[in-house]
């Protein structure tokens, strides 16, 4: 922001042989030169000269407070500006600075009432409409803002600042497509010698926010003409990375990091891409690029942490979600934490994070979802189960919430209420593979093998590679006395995973139906060898070899 130069209502008064002397008059003609070519303290001195050779002349004072304000001497001008208010009380350009230099110094509601003095003489000034819409915009009164700006267009339709200043505050309050037809009637209003590459990149800001990345990169194509700028290259790297084109969104990212290597969100962004392409080391050193720069960003901490999560570098990104946590308690980052401290087998921990995040938004339905797996894996199905009812609670429409609820169900002997727990969550997904296994093995339990023939039927259409629905449907197809086409599920099963010690099983069981004991045996044998068995399988596994063994001729 800096003081006008302009001469606005107020500032006519003429310099004259009546107000200073020759000499005087040719002192202040200089002191303005100076203060339009930036020679502000050369400024100074010689407007001293004309207020001493005349100390009631308001405009002088004036001036010398546009000078101060160009060298943020911001008591001094205030003061000069306050001098030519009472020898001129209707100097509206000196009211007006009274603003900006309040403004500056960040008391903007005592700037609106110095631009308040400034309007009541001047009501048709467009530079005070938007000098109050600054000050609204500063103090997070977007609205407002926006109406300053549109009494400043009405009275300028042609003035580019006004459309410019309304735009941006558009864009803070995220509705970009407003911004954007404002930098658009901005761009229209310039003249063909004006510079319009700041008004493209506010457009092509606009245009992406929106989500039309296609128009957003024509116009930094536009804008790129003028010459290269990072700022430029940064935001059509966005645009490609939003439509997939990872090739082109990196190179345009290392063009504008190479122009400026301080661009934290074109690291974060890169690394982004690169994590998108499964180039996970050089996202990691993008990253500790951008934290080098922010090391207390508790979002490229987040994002960092995520990155070594999916390398399996729990412990670092436990270390992650700490450091962001201990600047930024966020819900969605214990859940995050939660989720490594699961996955490395700290379900106790995991629990405390999801009880944090839940504390902290009680309707992340996530996090519910997340406690109650955690919960599981404690055992305690029942406090699972409360908590997948939370999730749902919290969002009906989360397929997942309902199949995991139907497994602690199931687990709890609730069989009829888990099948109706996956019927729902195959409404919403129908294409929900684990739910459609998941009910299968439940109908087997209610010995409706038929029904369990045909979800499994269905998930393995969907996943032809689904271990688990192979050996249940091997089952189904023992229950339906169908021993011979249950071989060919189990030994499918074990095709793609040798260690599957139910698959064994229920082969044992096809070759027993088909009278094939010797084969039995040699399938319960290979059961007990190839996996770590608890006691209570072990035992089942070996009685069943006995009997088999007393069987066999």
């Amino acid at each position: 922001m800096q003081a006008p130069l302009v001469r606005l209502p107020g500032l006519e008064a003429a310099m004259s042989d009546e107000l200073l002397p020759p000499r005087a008059d040719d002192i202040y003609r200089r002191g303005l030169d100076a203060l339009e070519h930036g020679h502000d303290e050369q400024a100074i001195t010689l407007l001293t000269q004309v207020i001493q050779a005349n100390p009631d002349w308001a405009l002088a004072y004036n001036d010398r407070g546009d000078a101060y304000f160009s060298l943020k001497g911001w008591d001094a001008a205030l003061s000069d500006y306050r001098a030519a208010i009472a020898r001129d009380p209707d100097l509206v350009a000196a009211h007006l600075n009274i603003g900006y230099t309040l403004a500056a110094q960040g008391d903007h509601l005592a700037a609106l009432d110095a631009y308040a003095e400034a309007l009541e003489r001047a009501p048709d000034e467009a530079e005070v409409y938007i000098a109050r819409g600054e000050a609204y915009t500063a103090l997070g009164h977007h609205a407002n803002a926006i109406n300053e700006y549109t009494e400043a267009i009405a009275l300028e339709p042609d003035l580019v600042e006004a459309f410019v200043a309304r735009g941006d505050t558009f864009m803070a309050r995220e509705e970009w497509d407003l911004a954007a037809q404002d930098y658009d009637e901005a761009i229209g209003q310039s003249g063909v010698d004006d510079d319009v590459t700041d008004l493209l990149v506010r457009l092509a800001r606009a245009r992406l926010e929106f989500g039309d990345y296609p128009q957003a990169i024509e116009h930094l194509e536009t804008a790129e003409e003028a010459g290269e700028r990072a700022d430029i290259y940064a935001l059509r790297g966005r645009a490609s990375l939003r439509l997939e084109l990872f090739e082109d969104a990196l190179e345009d990212y290392n063009r504008a990091l190479a122009l400026d290597p301080t661009l934290v969100e074109a690291y974060a962004e890169r690394a982004e891409t690169h994590q998108a392409l499964d180039e996970d080391d050089a996202a990691l050193s993008d990253y500790a690029a951008a934290l080098s720069l922010r090391p207390d960003d508790p979002e490229l901490l987040v994002a960092r942490a995520a990155c070594r999560a999916d390398l399996g570098d729990l412990p670092g990104a436990i270390a992650d979600y700490d450091h962001a946590l201990q600047i930024a308690p966020q819900a969605d980052t214990y859940n995050q934490r939660g989720d490594a401290r699961y996955d490395v087998g700290d379900y106790g921990g995991a629990v405390a994070d999801y009880s944090r995040a839940i504390e902290l938004d009680a309707d992340l339905g996530e996090a519910w979802r997340n406690r109650g797996d955690a919960h599981w894996a404690l055992g305690d199905h029942a406090a699972a189960s409360h908590d997948y009812t939370q999730a749902i609670e919290v969002d009906p429409e989360d397929p997942v919430a309902y199949n995991n609820r139907g497994d602690a169900l199931y687990d709890r002997g609730r069989v009829y209420a888990a099948i109706v727990d996956y019927g729902r969550a195959l409404e919403l997904d129908p294409k929900f593979t684990t739910a459609l296994n998941n009910r299968g093995l439940a109908y087997l339990a209610v010995n409706d093998a038929d029904a369990a023939q045909s979800d499994l039927t269905a998930a393995l259409d969907l996943d032809p590679e689904y271990v688990e629905a192979y050996v249940h449907r091997g089952d189904a197809l023992v229950q339906l006395e169908r021993p011979q086409e249950a071989l060919t599920d189990y030994d499918r099963a074990l095709d793609l995973d040798p260690r599957t010690v139910d698959a064994y099983r229920g082969r044992a069981e096809a070759h027993t139906a088909l009278g094939d004991i010797a084969a039995a045996i040699v399938d319960l044998e290979s059961a007990l060898r190839v996996a770590d068995l608890d006691a209570e399988e072990r035992r089942e596994i070996e009685a069943t070899l006995v009997r088999h063994r007393m069987q066999r001729p």
